[in-house]
């Protein structure tokens, strides 16, 4: 089991040998404002805690991995949508800067008609 070592302090995984102990924090009023307990716990609610927290644990890593994959297919459409925005605009640019070509060759082709007019 890992552990996290301190000078002072071990932090382990709860084992289920430690329901006395998790009993006694857990209904010691003195720590209910940290904690934000109201009421106090029975032993059996205990053990079915320390009996299920590794439950709850996966069920939380499995939750945030799905939030994890939904972010990233909603940013992949996203980025996907952007894309082909993109990809409009810059049609939409080469198809008004060949119009304007056409229009610019007309006029350069109109002034020099009304040049030799004029000679």
């Amino acid at each position: 089991m890992n552990t996290l070592l301190g000078k002072n302090i071990k932090l382990r995984a709860l084992e289920k040998e430690d329901l006395n102990f998790l009993y006694q924090i857990e209904n010691n009023e003195s720590f209910w404002q940290v904690s934000h307990t109201q009421t106090p716990f029975s032993k059996y609610m205990l053990k079915l805690y320390l009996e299920n927290a590794h439950l709850e644990l996966r069920d939380d890593v499995n939750v945030n991995k799905r939030e994890i994959l939904e972010a990233t297919k909603n940013s992949e459409k996203s980025v996907n949508k952007a894309l082909s925005r993109l990809g409009t605009v810059k049609k939409e640019l080469t198809d008004s800067k060949a119009e304007f070509d056409t229009i610019k060759d007309a006029l350069a082709h109109s002034i020099i008609l009304a040049e030799e007019r004029v000679k």
